[in-house]
């Protein structure tokens, strides 16, 4: 009897569901393989992390609110603590009357004329000068605390991008007293508690020059512009003499060593975003930036971030060297660098978006900040050259033709050529500043701030925006 074999065809699901369970372990090979790929590369990106953390730490430069509030400590006074807040407090505590907030500059919300007028022709100057009386314990507070080395410490508690800055804000409060102090004082031709109030006009300036983040530094910038432009508006009163000009030289002062600004205040906003990175509610903080905000907590825990994060603040510190004149540009070309921003390329999703999205969340407006320290810069200059000029008539007993005739003060060798990067008669494109004889004034002017250009015709006085788009002196 003979017995017949037969073979069962595999049906079509069977196959499928072999291949389906092959490519499924496949699959999952392939993602524990990536999974694990990750997990390397996060572990030798916490390893240089932290060995950069190290770094950082050995140089004393802060990684968090603790080291941030001993750098700060480190670097300023405590002589005059007491005296500056006192100041502080006999302003903000002394308001000034409802009633005249409309009729008193500076302090209150009326806009002061171009040039500043005399006693006889300012109709509110016995409202200014019984407010001015009332305010004098600050006054003199103020001329008191500037006696002291600055710039002074303040308590400070730091949190991060979240630290307060209310002391420094009511350094503005100070300034705009001192201004109608100022310019009271001009007014009646009394330059004596003229030169005293811009001394701690100054004076407040560096007293808050604190240089640990962008927005403190540009507040002192205000600070400090405020003070060079009443310089300038001064001039148009004919009051200094050579001795007057002597101590307004100094108040002025050179050129400051922009280039440690700059790093110091890089490094500062590096600690304060390490210290955000350090928080343990850094997801509560972070999504009070706003809600599209939110994935970037749980992005920002990963050690490549933060490490790219770390590489990009190396860029931005390395702004800092080159000439003060490119550094605008070089800001721009960083941030091109650390976004990866191609203006000609593609628009969309690109592979690093995410990194994108990290960096710029905690990252510094540095092109910003650059603009400010070219123009303060400039507005230096611009100073230190309107005291020159009348520093020649005085001794001339004529204004000079053109900026030419004037040496440029602090130049060390009279004989020798002057670059525009040292020559404090031009801006630091290279540009001569406005300049023009009137009659017995002579006018002064800088670039425009929208264009950073000088313009060919002096200030139109009849033109608020005109006389407001650029730093001006009418010289007497």
């Amino acid at each position: 009897m003979s017995r017949s074999i037969s073979f069962e065809r595999p049906s079509p699901g069977s196959f499928r569901n072999r291949w389906l369970a092959r490519l499924t372990v496949l699959l999952f090979g392939l993602l524990v393989l990536a999974i694990g790929g990750l997990l390397i590369s996060e572990w030798r990106a916490a390893a240089r992390l932290n060995r950069e953390l190290a770094s950082i730490r050995s140089d004393g430069l802060p990684v968090d609110d603790e080291s941030m509030a001993r750098w700060f400590t480190a670097s300023t006074s405590t002589e005059g603590t007491a005296a500056w807040a006192e100041a502080i407090r006999l302003t903000m505590n002394s308001p000034i009357p409802v009633a005249h907030f409309d009729q008193i500059p500076y302090v209150g919300t009326y806009e002061s004329p171009p040039l500043i007028r005399s006693a006889e022709d300012w109709p509110q100057e016995p409202l200014v000068a019984d407010y001015l009386n009332w305010m004098s314990p600050a006054i003199e507070q103020m001329h008191l605390a500037n006696r002291y080395p600055k710039p002074v410490w303040q308590p400070i508690e730091f949190r991060g991008f979240f630290t307060q800055f209310d002391k420094v804000i009511a350094a503005h409060a100070l300034a705009r007293l001192m201004l109608l102090e100022v310019e009271h004082a001009l007014a009646h031709g009394d330059a004596d508690r003229a030169l005293r109030g811009l001394d701690s006009l100054g004076g407040v300036a560096e007293a808050f020059d604190w240089q640990f983040c962008l927005v403190v530094d540009l507040i002192h910038r205000a600070l400090v512009g405020v003070h060079h432009n009443m310089v300038l508006q001064s001039m148009s009163t004919g009051l200094w003499d050579e001795g007057h000009l002597d101590q307004l030289v100094k108040l002025i002062g050179p050129a400051g060593d922009w280039e440690a600004r700059w790093e110091k205040v890089i490094a500062g906003e590096r600690g304060m975003m390490l210290a955000l990175l350090s928080s343990p509610d850094l997801s509560e903080q972070i999504n009070s930036f706003g809600s599209e905000f939110e994935p970037l907590s749980q992005l920002l825990r990963f050690p490549s971030q933060r490490e790219s994060l770390l590489r990009g603040y190396e860029s931005l510190l390395a702004i800092g060297n080159g000439p003060l004149r490119d550094l605008r540009d070089r800001a721009d070309a960083a941030e091109r660098l650390v976004f990866h921003r191609n203006p000609n390329g593609p628009r969309g999703f690109s592979w690093f978006q995410l990194t994108q999205m990290s960096i710029m969340s905690v990252f510094p407006a540095t092109q910003a900040y650059a603009e400010a320290i070219q123009r303060s810069e400039n507005d230096r200059r611009l100073a230190q050259t309107g005291l020159s000029i009348k520093r020649f008539q005085l001794r001339n007993g004529r204004w000079p033709t053109s900026l030419r005739e004037l040496d440029p003060p602090g130049r060390s060798d009279p004989t020798g050529p002057v670059g525009p990067e040292f020559d404090t008669r031009r801006t630091l494109s290279g540009e001569w500043f406005g300049y023009e004889v009137d009659g017995d004034q002579a006018w002064l002017w800088g670039a425009k701030w929208r264009d950073s250009k000088v313009a060919p015709n002096r200030p139109d006085l009849e033109d608020s925006e005109d006389q407001n788009s650029r730093k001006w002196a009418l010289i007497r």
